[in-house]
């Protein structure tokens, strides 16, 4: 059942209108746990006191807001004022034109909201506008008034009626270019060659803007990266986007990248997967059974990726019950990954390579771009392979 609106209005286009009301799309508070601090020998709750440099404890009924204009200065502002510079709500959402929806790029949209009809009248009018929308493939621009503040909306069909999103300004969108530097690398033609060949076996169509497109809507995704990575994440980006994929990173920091990951929260996360061993692959394999999921919101540990196939459980199962080293091992080793990587695909992508650091100042036959000898490149897991192959650069 729907919670409580957010907004109530008049959704109008031309000379036709229907009242609405706004739902917020997502929840703040899911998955999230709340503390409240404590005397650590009484265990009450503390109380939170204001506190003058001067004065020592004051009363809230003495404070007031200020904006600082220089160190230490302030203009203080009253409710008054405040009142008489704050928009007011007109209560309708007045639709101003419409655009592709490939025309908007995503990393302008921010806080999302659901469109709904406000009771049986409304539905009628409200069905219109959402058919006409939906034949024309359009997304509608508007603006609407939120807690005192003008906001500009893209307005699109969604299941059974409307998405709203709330759309930044350009003042508040950094720049790429001020993080994601060029990538001269050169991607292997066979590598963009299949992963082409992928995405139009999934119906999708290569768009004017260099992207694919599917039933109107851009073939885009949200990458999980940590925000200190500045070597890997542009790699990934570049080379998502050189097969037509609208990819745009989501950077977070330390915990905050650490939860979002744990949870499952993300499109695609750039984290390694896991360790593998060639004697003994049931641990690797274990980790992406079913049974390891939870629900949407709790720590995922270890299947993040909610991966879920009941003939691949089925193998792993066989596996777990065979005794150490098996000769039935291999085999159905062969047969569970067989499955998994035709539902989870490594691509491998060859600028890794390129962010492995050597020198040959002192030994050569290093793997190069030109010389891939390792795969999957990953030092961690296959050092050995450079260590039996590289040279002495004196000879000796």
């Amino acid at each position: 059942m729907a919670g409580r609106a957010y907004w109530t209005g008049y959704l109008k286009l031309s000379l036709v209108s229907c009242q609405v009301k706004l739902y917020s799309a997502t929840s703040s508070s899911a998955g999230k746990i709340s503390f409240n601090l404590l005397h650590k020998k009484t265990m009450n709750r503390v109380n939170q006191k204001y506190h003058d440099p001067e004065l020592g404890e004051i009363a809230r009924e003495d404070l007031v807001k200020g904006y600082q204009f220089e160190k230490d200065r302030y203009v203080v502002v009253t409710p008054e004022e405040l009142d008489a510079i704050e928009i007011e709500s007109s209560k309708t959402i007045d639709i101003e034109g419409f655009v592709d929806a490939g025309e908007i790029d995503r990393l302008y949209f921010d806080s999302p909201y659901y469109l709904a009809p406000e009771g049986p009248i409304a539905q009628e009018t409200y069905k219109v506008i959402l058919e006409a929308m939906r034949a024309a493939k359009k997304v509608a621009l508007a603006r609407i008034v939120l807690s005192g503040r003008e906001r500009l909306v893209a307005i699109e069909p969604q299941d059974n009626g409307f998405l709203v999103s709330t759309v930044r300004s350009a003042k508040e969108v950094r720049k790429a270019s001020e993080y994601l530097e060029p990538i001269k690398a050169k991607v292997a033609p066979d590598m963009l060659a299949m992963a082409k060949q992928i995405i139009e076996s999934k119906g999708y169509k290569m768009g004017s803007d260099g992207f694919y497109q599917k039933d109107g809507q851009p073939l885009s995704v949200s990458i999980l990266v940590k925000a200190e990575d500045t070597i890997a994440t542009p790699i990934i980006i570049s080379s998502l986007q050189d097969v037509g994929i609208n990819a745009t990173p989501r950077a977070l920091t330390g915990g905050s990248y650490g939860l979002a990951h744990d949870k499952g929260d993300f499109e695609i996360e750039t984290t390694h997967v896991n360790c593998g061993s060639v004697t003994e692959p049931f641990t690797e394999l274990n980790t992406l059974h079913s049974k390891w999921i939870k629900p949407a919101g709790q720590i995922q540990t270890p299947n993040i990726w909610g991966y879920k196939n009941a003939e691949y459980d089925k193998i792993v199962d066989q596996i777990a019950a065979l005794p150490p080293n098996d000769a039935k091992e291999h085999a159905l080793f062969r047969q569970a990954l067989e499955i998994r990587l035709k539902d989870l695909p490594i691509i491998a992508l060859s600028q890794q390579l390129r962010i492995v650091p050597y020198t040959s100042k002192y030994w050569t036959n290093w793997p190069t771009a030109d010389n891939g000898y390792v795969h999957p490149p990953n030092w961690w897991q296959t050092f050995i392979i450079p260590l039996v192959n590289i040279k002495s650069a004196s000879g000796s």
